[in-house]
């Protein structure tokens, strides 16, 4: 079998395959199954959540994952992390791994062995806006406004509803991959987010004008 196709051996991953790698079909079932089990444990626990960044576009793109994307995305609020973390024991039971070591992304691995993952992102709120940290980059990279889970709506992955961002389109062309997000393409992850990032900046400078404007 390829590299990362069981629970027992390394995960699939783009960084390591070259640029013509494509994403085994045994890969996708274990991503799937993690997608499904993290939404579905989510839910269950009443912990707000949404897809977000791959998953959100693969979603937006055709209902399926970026064919040599090697993870899931989600977003939580940070004030619910103290609740993932309780669930440890069900992950576990399931034969998945709740990894916390990270403080800025928490992951369910597919197993303690195959680290295939799910990432689960933390938000912090400011004001109407919520704000996430990366390596790397400036705490103000990024952020979008509340709103857009405020009228969240339901997107198709592998025929299944996830919640997430709405408006979508918006969403995903101010705050993610610019105005080509439906135009598949294969640079680094970094470099997308390098393009998006002097966006980002432009309206959190914007609004905080507008705030500070209000508060005089």
């Amino acid at each position: 079998m390829s590299s990362g196709c069981t629970p027992e051996s390394h995960r699939c991953e783009y960084w390591t395959g070259g640029d013509g790698y494509v994403r085994p079909a045994c890969c996708t079932e274990h991503l799937k199954e993690l997608l499904f089990f993290t939404h579905s444990l989510l839910q269950r626990h009443g912990i707000r959540h949404w897809l977000d960044f791959g998953a959100l576009l693969g979603a937006a793109r055709n209902g399926e994952f970026i064919p040599w994307d090697s993870d899931v995305d989600f977003g939580i609020l940070r004030g619910d992390l103290e609740r993932v973390r309780a669930l440890k024991d069900e992950v576990e039971r399931a034969g998945h791994r709740l990894d916390t070591s990270d403080p800025l992304v928490w992951r369910i691995q597919l197993s303690p062995a195959n680290t295939q993952h799910a990432d689960i992102f933390p938000w912090w709120q400011e004001d109407d806006i919520l704000k996430m940290r990366w390596p790397g980059f400036a705490d103000d990279t990024w952020a979008f406004p509340r709103r857009f889970l405020d009228d969240a709506q339901p997107v198709q992955l592998y025929g299944r509803p996830f919640p997430a961002p709405a408006p979508l389109a918006e969403f995903l062309t101010r705050y993610r991959y610019g105005r080509d997000y439906l135009t598949p393409l294969r640079p680094e992850e970094l470099a997308l987010r390098e393009r998006i990032a002097p966006t980002v900046r432009r309206f959190l400078a914007r609004r905080a004008r507008e705030t500070a404007g209000v508060r005089t």
